[in-house]
């Protein structure tokens, strides 16, 4: 793997386990960071550093502004719900940091499938 590639899919990584962890966004910012996830997983399966890094800078204008919780393209709703990632999206952030992963260390491992975060093992 070449060294660009494996800069943004570390950078993909470590961008997908704050999101697991401390995001907290409202219904429609975890809809659409669902749609990146799936761009950045397509990406890495693909060995396509660029959609990795396009998709990736599009999930940071959702990233939550201190203090407040809600996210940054996220807050002109009027919906007041906001919550930590949903249990569904976890599971394919968990999925794509493996594929991610994979593409950088080459070698095969298995998601968690426990509900306690993204991490890679």
């Amino acid at each position: 793997m070449a060294e660009q590639d494996r800069v943004v899919f570390e950078d993909a990584i470590t961008l997908l386990h704050a999101v697991a962890d401390s995001w907290q966004l409202r219904t429609q910012g975890w809809s659409d960071v669902e749609r990146l996830v799936d761009a950045i997983a397509d990406g890495a399966r693909i060995g396509d550093h660029e959609a990795v890094r396009v998709a990736m800078f599009e999930v940071e204008d959702y990233a939550p502004l201190l203090g407040v919780g809600l996210g940054s393209r996220d807050s002109a709703s009027g919906d007041d719900d906001v919550r930590p990632v949903p249990a569904p999206l976890r599971e394919r952030i968990n999925v794509t940091v493996h594929v991610l992963d994979e593409a950088v260390t080459g070698r095969q491992s298995e998601p968690r499938s426990d509900g306690e975060g993204s991490h890679a093992d």
